[in-house]
């Protein structure tokens, strides 16, 4: 890792944390601004670390993946941020949602060129995966009203994001483990799977302005992203 990159991981670090400061005690339009300023920050830092990259072109079309998530993931911070402030759950809760979901899918086809580079058989990874996400969302869906969680007419898609985060939280250790995937990438999709579980009990349990979660939901979800932005510059 060089210089420049060490110094860009410190200032999306620190752009995350004066976002989440001002999201737990301002909130509103001007929250969103800094969140969009950190989540751009995140998104700029990868493409300049693509840039810097000197690897092969199979490895810069990984690092390229994920800067594509990352920018899919900030597309979905901006909508999620609006569905707060305006209260449209329609419009901007499915939208963000769907822009995270694709933001996944862009890791999954970047872990699994990475590990296609080192030969690995990705056949037996991703059945395990897909074993591993249905019975942690029926697991998670069966176990919501116990949880005091309300999905209402946003079932099928919280179902359908939650077996996408679920799978790629377990793709991504089983291929840690057969595949050399670095151990980053795993600890940022773990990262993003407790943020969302924090998100769910945010606007599924009526705590949407509970401070406590604001923070935590956030110091886990820019944590991941520090974690994949790390993963870009060790490549």
């Amino acid at each position: 890792m060089e210089n420049l990159q060490i110094v860009l991981l410190s200032i999306c670090s620190l752009l995350a944390v004066i976002f989440v400061i001002v999201r737990a005690k301002v909130g509103g339009l001007i929250a969103l601004l800094f969140k969009t300023l950190a989540s751009f920050g995140f998104v700029a830092s990868a493409f300049v670390s693509l840039a810097l990259l000197d690897a092969s072109q199979e490895i810069k079309i990984v690092a390229c993946l994920i800067g594509i998530g990352l920018l899919l993931g900030l597309l979905g911070d901006i909508l999620l941020d609006l569905k707060v402030i305006y209260d449209n759950d329609k419009i901007y809760l499915n939208s963000g949602m769907l822009s995270f979901g694709l933001g996944h899918l862009f890791y999954f086809s970047a872990f699994s060129l990475y590990a296609i580079n080192l030969y690995v058989d990705l056949l037996l990874p991703i059945l395990v995966s897909i074993a591993s996400a249905l019975i942690l969302t029926i697991a998670i869906t069966l176990s919501s009203k116990k949880m005091k969680l309300n999905f209402g007419k946003f079932l099928w898609q919280t179902v359908a994001y939650t077996m996408i985060l679920s799978f790629m939280t377990v793709y991504s250790l089983v291929l840690l483990i057969v595949g050399g995937l670095p151990w980053l990438a795993f600890v940022g999709m773990i990262l993003f799977f407790l943020s969302d579980i924090i998100l769910s009990f945010q606007y599924f349990g009526g705590k949407i302005n509970n401070k406590l979660l604001i923070i935590l939901n956030h110091i886990l979800y820019y944590s991941a992203q520090i974690m994949l932005l790390a993963v870009i510059m060790i490549l």
